[in-house]
């Protein structure tokens, strides 16, 4: 099971924890998961449709609050993490769950965490904290035992099918007309289709981890070069939702015409 498996099945058995740790390279890729799962409202979270799922993915949901380390030093000073402390106790303003992300916390300092040890100890009800880092070393045992954390291995990327770029590459670059023909080629084959759906989804999660790595590879750049990364992961949630109609025996053609029309307009904008 992978991690975005994982953090599905926490949040269906009502276990998300109210603190949490990812480490690793990948470690941003999955705490925006995380935070999209936390706040949804849907099924199947984060269902990619709800008004909350909306606002995460475009990077504007008012509880989802990112944090960023400030000057030379890239740290948190502990004013900031003690007001940080403070809001926690204010109630969400839409969702069920506020979650604060410290991105790149691997430098935060000890008096910092120190700050923050009383409000993991005993959160609010509502609230999440997520803790980004390459490598947890200098986090307090203190901290770490307080929190569940979560290995984000940086496995090196895998190849992109032939099939699958191309189809990717016509929904960024090319009409909605190109995008439904290559489409409904696998519209008579529900297997087929299902199939096309989660390689569609692999590959699209690799593309995202090229993005975030800012990695240099010239036969993705004329793709990468057009995508977001909320962009990407609005991508994975429509294809993730055209899986669950089909097994649901919805009428398949209408089922891939509204998926290309969501595909165009959320990759080729």
């Amino acid at each position: 099971m992978d991690l975005f498996e994982r953090i599905r099945l926490l949040s269906e058995t009502n276990s998300l924890p109210h603190a949490v740790i990812f480490e690793g390279e990948r470690a941003k890729e999955f705490s925006e998961f995380f935070a999209k799962t936390a706040v949804c409202e849907g099924e199947n979270k984060p269902c990619g449709v709800c008004r909350h799922c909306i606002k995460a993915q475009k990077g504007v949901h008012p509880d989802i609050i990112n944090l960023e380390p400030e000057g030379k030093t890239k740290n948190y000073k502990v004013d900031f993490v003690r007001n940080i402390k403070s809001d926690s106790y204010v109630l969400p303003n839409e969702a069920d769950a506020k979650v604060y992300i410290f991105n790149d916390a691997e430098n935060i300092s000890t008096v910092s965490q120190n700050a923050l040890l009383k409000v993991l100890e005993e959160p609010p009800k509502s609230v999440v904290f997520v803790i980004n880092c390459k490598e947890k070393t200098n986090l307090l045992d203190t901290v770490i035992s307080r929190a569940t954390v979560f290995i984000c291995e940086d496995e090196e990327l895998e190849k992109i099918s032939e099939e699958t770029f191309n189809i990717i590459k016509t929904a960024v670059l090319q009409s909605e007309y190109d995008l439904l023909s290559l489409l409904h080629s696998y519209s008579s084959d529900k297997q087929e289709l299902l199939r096309i759906c989660d390689e569609l989804v692999f590959s699209l999660r690799l593309l995202y981890r090229a993005k975030v790595k800012e990695s240099d590879f010239e036969e993705y750049s004329e793709v990468l070069d057009k995508l977001t990364l909320n962009r990407i992961l609005n991508a994975i949630d429509i294809l993730t939702n055209t899986k669950k109609d089909i097994m649901q025996n919805k009428a398949v053609k209408i089922v891939v015409a509204r998926t290309c029309i969501k595909l165009k307009n959320t990759l080729g904008r």
